[in-house]
């Protein structure tokens, strides 16, 4: 025989933000976009998983031609999971996004991005490696305007995870198919 002790524990949390948001349109075909602040998360019951640091996402938008249009992110955010040994992870990424309006009615998009996923709120005694991802995305789109509020979209997506974590790869390519209708 043998006793096994378990404990439920409750993993709420009360998370604040301060962040001060800034947007500034410095020519006439650049745009500056930024969030920073700082995030506190405290849970209740599960001190170790608490968290406080810096977050934010900074943006700029190019148009270095008419028809053509360049995004580029950076940014430092809190995501949320919940497995038995993480309940957020940090991330840190980049992307950019070039749009080209090939006519009135239709656009062709990229996105390429990377991010760096450090899982943390582990409350475990024993100290094991924590895990983390690198997630790399590339996509790419076309998106038709037959009205206004209309929008039909073809999106390939593939994307690509390692991790130091046995079993936690993977490589996945989607298709998607869209209609959007805005009222």
């Amino acid at each position: 025989r043998e006793l096994i002790i378990a404990t439920l524990n409750d993993n709420s949390y009360r998370q604040t933000d301060y962040n001060a948001t800034a947007e500034w349109a410095f020519s006439g075909n650049s745009r500056f976009t930024g969030r920073l602040g700082y995030t506190k998360r405290a849970h209740d019951q599960v001190p170790e998983r608490d968290f406080s640091g810096v977050a934010g996402r900074l943006g700029l938008s190019w148009v270095p031609a008419g028809k053509i249009s360049l995004d580029f992110a950076v940014w430092r955010e809190l995501g949320s999971v919940d497995t038995g040994f993480a309940s957020y992870f940090v991330t840190k990424g980049a992307s950019i996004t070039p749009t080209w309006a090939v006519g009135s009615k239709l656009n062709l998009q990229g996105r390429l991005s990377t991010e760096n996923r450090d899982y943390r709120g582990d409350p475990r005694v024993i100290d094991f490696a924590a895990r983390q991802d690198k997630v790399r995305t590339l996509s790419l789109g076309a998106f038709y305007n037959p009205w206004r509020n209309t929008q039909i979209g073809l999106n390939y997506q593939a994307d690509r995870r390692d991790s130091n974590q046995a079993g936690a790869d993977y490589a996945d390519n989607s298709l998607t198919a869209s209609i959007r209708v805005d009222f």
